[in-house]
């Protein structure tokens, strides 16, 4: 489940038969389905953990006789993760429209679910709502999704097939674009408005999940490229981007779609202020990671579904650029779920635009800073914190090089945001659980054991025996050497 794959050295032969090309065809597939695979492996690892935290797929119900009905529809983000049904669009939505259009009760259904992606589900449950109007009577639809089509999209080609002469650069964005074109399509017979955010991630703050090498690249060159990247990153540790940002730009010679150095390259460029440059650079190593991030031409497909007319878009990066310059851990809790600051400018706008198509007043502003009470997470403050941490080890666990490294660091950092959160004696023995995994992943077995015995004295909290118990986070710790029953 490595981040990085050894490249595949190709050799030009004159004279290629049908049988080579085939040969070689196959070889691609074989190593480029290995890599998904090691990615898409990393994401069920992350999705069996939280299994009990997040929703099943839910059926859209007939709402009440009185109620103006909507319906929202998309992934993890749309679902709420990491807060879930404490604050997420569809909760912010209704807040801001009090739950009433004119004299009628607004009733928004949030039928999102975990893992949700177009290119691999079609979105039956709208189709149930566009297919019986007179039975749920929907008022509009609100879509968000896009982060996870490159990692669950189905194979696209088959070995042997004759190139496009122009081959496409994103196919799973085409696929994805698509697919939102049908379902724009189906809403418009249906004359129902579909509301659809612009997906955004975490491009400043996030490395690369994966950074494969170019296939034909020499393996003395693969290992330059490394080289200059390992540097790089200890010339940025130091804050010196100016000595960081060449080391990045030979590499990046060598191997221009190298996404590890674009996403240092921007990282050095935001350190000399070179921030239009930096945001380029950000945007083209999310394009060259293609897992858990929508690409710029997924954006792109959602946009062009609004310019022709089907869709009302919700586009904040605009409007987040002009105000924080990045998007950024001022705005995400990882690599594309929102903290509590984003989960209210992204309700602000489903509300604004739901607001226009049903005719309502415009909606009141919320402070995305100073939520009211009925928004307001605070109290979940560590419940989430370590939520994020353990994914974060979990992540580097099953990863390598930079985005390895990035993740525990985040881990360790976040730990040590809960240790004053942490108040009660079950809360610090969850929080020794936690960080028991992050040190058998570092290694440090001993360290590890103390954690676990601790986190199992009597009276141990159920928390604590359910994540230890957990099969995936018995094998991080059995492969470590460390006993997840006892701590010895």
């Amino acid at each position: 489940m490595g981040a990085r794959r050894d490249p595949i050295r190709g050799a030009e032969v004159a004279g290629v038969t049908r049988l080579s090309r085939a040969l070689i065809a196959v070889l691609v597939v074989v190593v480029v389905g290995a890599s998904v695979l090691g990615v898409l492996g990393v994401y069920l690892w992350r999705e069996d953990v939280r299994a009990t935290r997040g929703p099943d797929r839910r059926e859209p119900r007939p709402p009440a006789p009185d109620a103006v009905a909507v319906y929202a529809y998309g992934d993890s983000t749309m679902v709420g993760e990491p807060y879930y049904d404490a604050l997420n669009i569809p909760k912010v939505v209704a807040h801001l429209l009090r739950d009433r259009v004119g004299a009628r009760p607004l009733e928004v259904q949030n039928l999102a679910f975990t893992g949700n992606a177009l290119v691999a589900t079609p979105p039956e449950a709208l189709h149930q709502v566009l297919a019986a109007p007179e039975r749920f009577r929907p008022a509009a639809l609100l879509v968000y999704l896009g982060h996870l089509e490159h990692v669950r999209a189905p194979a696209i080609g088959a070995p042997g097939a004759p190139a496009s002469p122009q081959p496409d650069p994103d196919p799973v964005a085409t696929r994805f674009g698509a697919a939102l074109h049908d379902l724009a399509e189906r809403a418009r017979r249906a004359g129902i408005p579909l509301i659809v955010g612009v997906p955004i991630s975490n491009t400043a703050d996030w490395p690369p999940q994966q950074s494969p090498h170019a296939i034909g690249l020499a393996d003395a060159d693969a290992r330059q490229v490394e080289g200059l990247v390992d540097d790089a990153v200890r010339r940025l540790e130091q804050n010196d981007a100016a000595g960081a940002l060449p080391l990045l730009d030979h590499a990046l010679a060598l191997e221009p779609g190298y996404a590890d150095a674009l996403f240092l390259r921007g990282r050095a460029l935001r350190g000399l202020g070179r921030d239009d440059e930096a945001r380029r650079a950000f945007d083209q190593a999310v394009d060259r990671d293609r897992t858990f991030r929508a690409t710029t031409a997924q954006a792109e497909a959602v946009r062009a579904l609004c310019r022709e007319g089907l869709a009302t878009c919700v586009d904040l990066e605009p409007s987040l650029l002009a105000r924080y310059g990045f998007l950024d851990d001022r705005l995400f809790v990882d690599a594309h779920h929102p903290n509590a600051r984003l989960y209210a400018l992204l309700g602000q706008g489903f509300a604004d635009a739901l607001a226009s198509r049903l005719g309502a007043p415009p909606p009141p502003r919320l402070d995305p800073d100073h939520l009211p009470p009925a928004l307001d997470v605070s109290s979940q403050e560590l419940s989430v914190t370590l939520r994020t941490a353990t994914w974060m080890t979990e992540n580097a666990a099953g990863t390598r090089g930079l985005v390895k490294r990035w993740s525990l660091r985040r881990a360790a950092d976040l730990f040590q945001k809960a240790d004053p959160l942490a108040t009660t004696d079950a809360e610090r023995k969850v929080l020794a659980a936690r960080r028991a995994i992050l040190a058998a992943v570092q290694g440090d077995v001993a360290e590890a054991n103390r954690l676990v015995e601790l986190a199992r004295q009597a009276p141990s909290p159920t928390d604590v025996g359910d994540f230890l118990e957990n099969h995936y986070v018995r094998e991080i710790m059995e492969r470590a050497g460390v006993a997840p029953e006892t701590g010895r």
